[in-house]
């Protein structure tokens, strides 16, 4: 949680951009959005962008990398952790659609 944010007692938003790996990982990753903008909450979303896993799109059955998507997520205090809605292929892309993987 960004420290500024939580000393002001704040709850805040950002959305990243990124890349998806065959593996299911997210690289590449830019901030595409982030409410209250200058509060911290794009870059500590960008911080925890390793921990999201998401179901590479395929071809002739392998996984592909590539695929665009938009991860929102909403920061909130008192929670032990941020939630993540499930992620979204970019709107400029047609990438097949992403899911999120448990884990």
């Amino acid at each position: 949680y960004p420290a500024a944010a939580r000393a002001a007692g704040l709850s805040g938003r950002a959305t990243i951009q990124c890349s998806v790996t065959a593996a299911g990982g997210l690289s590449g990753c830019v901030v595409a959005s982030e409410a209250p903008e200058g509060a911290g909450f794009g870059a500590a979303t960008l911080a925890i962008a390793d921990r999201f896993r998401i179901s590479p799109p395929s071809a002739n059955g392998r996984p592909v990398e590539g695929a665009v998507v938009r991860v929102p997520v909403l920061w909130r205090l008192g929670s032990d952790a941020p939630a993540a809605a499930s992620p979204q292929p970019a709107p400029e892309e047609s990438a097949a659609a992403a899911e999120p993987k448990a884990g």
